[in-house]
């Protein structure tokens, strides 16, 4: 299996070789994009550990074939810590291994199926969601239903134009590509609704917040449709903006072009048909997977369900964010389908379309969430900081989904 033209192994490789060949200053195509895009940054964390704290390190920083506590200590007395930061976006991410040996981390190596096995049997007594035509509100247009899925008004909404998609089964990891399809179908619906019913909303999103870790403030399986009127989502006018300068200081290029471009050249990228899923290289969680397309179609359907699939069953992941950015409604629906030669024109000019985009997150483990939190001060107001390594998930990612069936 092909790992990308620059066979980068892992984020440290990815580092030192970039700064190498920076420090050279022979710059060829494939450097040379990605260093108008990415800067990266190699740092060591010293420090020195009292003899009585050794074998607390050992139990929590030590392998399997250390020779003593010593080598443990060692490792820990002298870190690596990898900085990537996109230069348009100012997304940055820290990287240090070591900090997966921490006690909180998505754990996924020790959970078992039978975990999920039992979150899959465990219904409540008393659900609201399990029996929706009673107790949700409803639409002013109504309902839109599908055979696994049906739709309800939030009563406590984030926006004018905010409904749920209720599934059918109580627990939200029940998940096939029937259901996504079905989800996918009535947001397209939903969305010409909601426009018929204020003209003025055009900006279409769509969030998906699996358990309580996640966002969720039901346990029952659900997601989230918006249609804001004015400004789309603050993340979507932020790439737009980002795309916009890029095109300035680039004429010619596009931003996410580049961006699948350097990501493909580097191993961090699934292609189906014209989707593409990349692993994030400056993620804000570990396991974060970004899907772009400029089509609404099978392919993105596909991407998404693979994403889906690698994270659940793969990583094992119970409680996770999926979030997708649609471009604005035209003449009340969304963009037609695009064929390859309008799609490359489109790309060239001055304000391109902008494409569909799917964020996908995991949140860790949700047995940890009595004590800990995925989210710190940090991760808020200054840099992501993450344990996992892309390049080892983007093997992964790359894996024929039949497996995982």
């Amino acid at each position: 299996m092909s790992v990308g033209r620059l066979s980068c192994k892992s984020i440290l490789d990815f580092a030192e070789t970039f700064l190498n060949v920076q420090k050279s200053g022979s710059l060829d195509k494939d450097w040379f994009l990605i260093n108008q895009m990415f800067d990266v940054n190699i740092s060591y964390g010293e420090m020195h550990i009292p003899k009585p704290f050794y074998s607390k390190i050992q139990k929590w920083f030590g392998k399997i074939d250390d020779k003593n506590a010593e080598e443990a200590v060692l490792r820990v007395e002298k870190q690596t810590i990898v900085r990537v930061v996109n230069k348009w976006t100012y997304q940055q991410t820290l990287f240090n291994p070591l900090r997966s040996c921490r006690p909180m981390n998505n754990n996924f190596e020790n959970r078992s199926y039978t975990d999920i096995s039992d979150e899959l049997q465990a219904i409540p007594d008393k659900c609201d969601f399990c029996s929706p035509l009673s107790y949700t509100a409803i639409d002013l247009w109504g309902r839109i239903e599908r055979e696994t899925c049906l739709t309800a008004s939030n009563c406590a909404k984030y926006d004018g134009q905010h409904s749920l998609v209720i599934f059918k089964d109580h627990s939200p990891l029940k998940y096939n590509k029937e259901k996504l399809y079905d989800i996918m179908s009535i947001c397209e619906e939903w969305f010409q609704c909601a426009h018929n019913q204020n003209p003025s909303a055009i900006f279409p999103m769509f969030n998906w917040n699996c358990k309580g870790q996640a966002g969720a403030s039901q346990s029952h399986g659900h997601a989230h449709l918006l249609l804001a009127e004015k400004y789309h989502f603050g993340k979507w006018e932020f790439l737009k903006n980002c795309n916009e300068r890029y095109q300035d200081e680039y004429p010619g290029r596009n931003y996410f072009l580049d961006l699948i471009q350097n990501s493909k050249v580097l191993g961090l990228t699934k292609t189906i048909g014209t989707a593409h899923i990349l692993t994030n290289l400056t993620p804000t969680f570990g396991y974060d997977l970004l899907i772009i397309s400029w089509n609404f179609d099978n392919d993105f359907r596909d991407a998404i369900d693979s994403g889906l699939k690698t994270l659940t069953k793969r990583f094992k992941s119970v409680t996770f964010n999926v979030g997708i950015h649609f471009p604005p409604l035209e003449n009340g629906k969304l963009r037609k389908r695009m064929d390859l030669s309008t799609m490359q024109d489109m790309l060239t000019k001055k304000k391109p379309n902008m494409p569909y985009i799917c964020y996908m997150v995991d949140r860790g483990d949700p047995s940890n969430n009595r004590y800990t939190s995925d989210v710190c001060g940090m991760v808020l107001s200054g840099s992501s900081i993450v344990s996992r390594d892309p390049f080892q998930i983007a093997s992964v990612v790359k894996i024929p989904d039949i497996l995982w069936e």
